[in-house]
């Protein structure tokens, strides 16, 4: 399951606080990869007193380069993120958004700003256009730092395995049915949780959380199926109609039979 953060260039600018906290939490993540271009140390050296902990903290964090759009693509927000921005600053937001919408792995993305108002953190979704495509991605707003700490402690998917059963499909009574999911063991949840993981990861989906999402279980040899039932949680089975699992899930795996 990987995640790429955009940090808005304001921060870069000023607010060594939220930087601090944003790459302090980053760097022991190594699914989490910060985009980040090479004019950004300078940017740093300018403004921040605590300049060499940024540095040192950037030394530790898993980065994606990006560089400057194609002259004449033109980058709009919904909600403009650009707002009061100089034309530098705006211009530093499209090139960073434009590879957001361009680079499709990793699958999931966040786009991370401070403002001085109001107090606390805010998520919501933002929309990035360039004119012919568009993308959808988790927006987080704070105030008051530790803002990808408080995503990623409540924005995680959680394996929630009541209705589903580890042995053979059967009849569990009133004409219902019980779907099969092997990997799960009711005494120890860990392999079905990597499952979870890894489909969410595959999923590439720009809402979150995405539902249904797929993967392919290599110690049962067969495809699992996970379907989100609100507040993060999911709950997986096996899949009994193999031409329900996409192609590009299929492609990755390299399993086209059941």
């Amino acid at each position: 399951m990987d995640w790429q953060v955009a940090i808005d260039i304001k921060a870069w600018e000023s607010d060594s606080s939220m930087l601090i906290d944003s790459l302090d939490f980053a760097k022991n993540r190594i699914d989490l990869k910060v985009l980040f271009a090479d004019h950004i140390y300078n940017i740093i050296s300018s403004n921040h007193q605590n300049s060499w902990l940024i540095c040192y903290l950037l030394g530790n964090v898993q980065k994606v380069s990006y560089h400057e759009r194609p002259v004449g693509v033109h980058i709009t927000f919904s909600p403009n993120i650009s707002e009061g921005l100089n034309l530098n600053e705006e211009d530093e937001t499209e090139n960073v958004t434009y590879s957001m919408l361009q680079l499709a792995e990793p699958p999931h993305k966040i786009y991370e700003m401070a403002i001085a108002r109001p107090n606390g953190t805010t998520e919501k979704d933002l929309t990035i256009t360039d004119g012919s495509s568009s993308k959808n991605v988790s927006l987080i707003i704070t105030s008051n730092g530790q803002s990808l700490k408080h995503f990623f402690s409540h924005n995680h998917p959680e394996l929630r395995q009541a209705k589903h059963i580890s042995q053979q499909t059967r009849n569990i009574g009133d004409g219902k049915i019980a779907s099969t999911f092997k990997a799960w063991n009711p005494n120890d949840e860990s392999y079905a949780i990597e499952l979870l993981n890894k489909a969410f990861g595959d999923s590439g989906s720009p809402t979150l959380p995405p539902t249904p999402i797929y993967t392919w279980d290599s110690r049962n040899e067969n495809y699992v199926k996970f379907m989100h039932s609100g507040n993060w949680e999911y709950h997986g089975y096996d899949l009994e109609d193999f031409n329900e699992v996409p192609h590009e899930i299929k492609e990755r795996y390299n399993h086209w039979k059941k």
